[in-house]
């Protein structure tokens, strides 16, 4: 290809990057107006619907059921954000935990009893509500050092 060939595919190039351009700013533009539209808070539900989440297994009922808050957490920072994610703020919250070892047999089960090895698990369920905004200027952690 000469010169002129090679001049040509360059204008080429320029003509559809000056078409192309315009169309990435718009589609960038449009991205960013939905994304501040979904973050402003008056836009967003206080609460959302209920989230039921299964926790991992625990040797103690305690450690289960923090297994299963970590766990109704972590969907609910995933589905809704952070300001979702605190269990003080949630309404209808329940759970329920029970033995998860499999061992059905009268052998197992006294196994489990003699070794200590009965693991439970928890599911806990809760409608995920916001953090209700604070006034700035009326926060105490905002406020100037004397």
């Amino acid at each position: 290809m000469g010169g002129n060939g090679r001049l040509v595919a360059c204008m080429k190039f320029v003509r559809l990057m000056t078409c192309i351009v315009p169309l990435i700013d718009f589609a960038t533009s449009q991205a960013d107006a939905q994304n501040e539209q979904r973050v402003r808070t008056s836009d967003t539900p206080r609460c959302y619907g209920i989230i039921a989440v299964v926790g991992s297994e625990a040797i103690t009922e305690a450690a289960a059921l923090i297994a299963a808050q970590r766990a109704w957490r972590a969907r609910v920072r995933f589905d809704y954000g952070e300001r979702y994610i605190g269990l003080d703020n949630a309404e209808n919250i329940n759970s329920v935990c029970t033995r998860s070892s499999t061992s059905e047999t009268a052998v197992g089960k006294e196994g489990e009893f003699f070794t200590g090895q009965e693991r439970n698990r928890c599911k806990i369920w809760a409608r995920p509500c916001r953090v209700e905004d604070r006034n700035l200027e009326s926060d105490p952690d905002n406020s100037p050092s004397p």
